[in-house]
């Protein structure tokens, strides 16, 4: 049993002995036995209404007593600090994100720091204003991206382009692999079945230890008739027409008028050595294509719009 339970039962016992004691006089002593003159019936009814009034003044006094000291002591259990709860369960884990998006691809490097090196139009053999420009396209070029476009007028301009270090000095016998690719239009083969650029090689047909002339010619080449607008491998070894020009032409039988192979024209002059290699159109049609993936020998050259690879 706790105080509070404690209080209120004394309390209550304590008014129910005042109680019985009150009702043990009612019944013991009242004035019809007392005798007239000993003691007062009012003065004793009165002194019974005094006493159970005090007795209920303190009882009530007692219940408030215990109100207070049981509200007191729910007021300091609440203001006792609770103990610290034990430790929760680890979270699970979360859930993977999602994966990012891929990167843009980088650009191809493989034009960058590119130049014409020894590459570029040959001017004593460019007549008029063609156009010679490295560029984008046509696509697909048969390397890289770019070409070698060439553009004349009808019998006004001459296009050359070329390497007029490189290959100074080479054997006319040593070229023993020739080609390229070529991209012609369908206008241009309107206007003739070969109209079409071609190769120009400068030559010295006696070599530069002989001065009997002839001391200098261009050995040209023809390629065949080509398809109109794709580009078309070509092989200068074995395909197509070759011949000289001026005296070397006339000397050797190997001419405008009359084709060879590039066999027979390297058997005409055996001790001729190369001047220059170089990509031309004459004057005879008006044309526009381009050039690219020139093979001399074991070197393959890449026209770009950068440069020459």
């Amino acid at each position: 049993m706790n105080t509070n339970a404690k209080i209120i039962a004394a309390c209550a016992l304590s008014a129910l002995a005042a109680g019985s004691v009150t009702a043990g006089a009612d019944s013991l002593i009242n004035g019809a036995k007392l005798k007239d003159g000993t003691v007062a019936s009012r003065k004793l009814s009165t002194g019974l209404n005094r006493e159970r009034k005090s007795n209920l003044i303190r009882i009530a006094n007692l219940e408030r007593l215990s109100r207070s000291a049981g509200a007191a002591s729910v007021g300091a259990q609440s203001v006792t600090p609770s103990a610290k709860g034990e430790k929760g369960d680890a979270g699970s884990a979360g859930r993977d994100g999602s994966n990012g998006h891929d990167g843009a691809n980088g650009h191809d490097g493989s034009d960058a720091n590119v130049s014409s090196g020894n590459w570029g139009t040959v001017d004593r053999n460019t007549i008029g204003d063609p156009s010679i420009t490295l560029r984008g396209g046509p696509a697909p070029a048969p390397l890289g991206k770019g070409s070698l476009g060439i553009l004349v007028r009808d019998g006004q301009t001459k296009a050359a382009y070329g390497n007029e270090v490189d290959f100074a000095g080479d054997k006319l016998s040593g070229l023993t692999k020739l080609g390229f690719s070529e991209f012609v239009t369908g206008e241009d083969n309107a206007l003739s079945a070969r109209n079409s650029a071609g190769l120009g090689i400068e030559v010295d047909p006696t070599g530069p230890g002989n001065a009997t002339a002839p001391n200098y010619s261009t050995l040209v080449y023809l390629p065949p008739a080509l398809p109109s607008n794709v580009w078309t491998t070509v092989d200068a070894t074995t395909e197509g027409d070759w011949y000289f020009t001026g005296a070397a032409g006339t000397a050797s039988g190997c001419n405008q008028t009359t084709y060879c192979t590039l066999a027979q024209a390297q058997a005409a002059f055996p001790d001729a050595t190369v001047l220059t290699v170089q990509i031309t159109k004459g004057r005879d049609y008006a044309f526009q294509g381009a050039i690219d993936a020139l093979v001399v020998n074991d070197k393959t050259f890449d026209f770009e719009e950068s440069g020459v690879r």
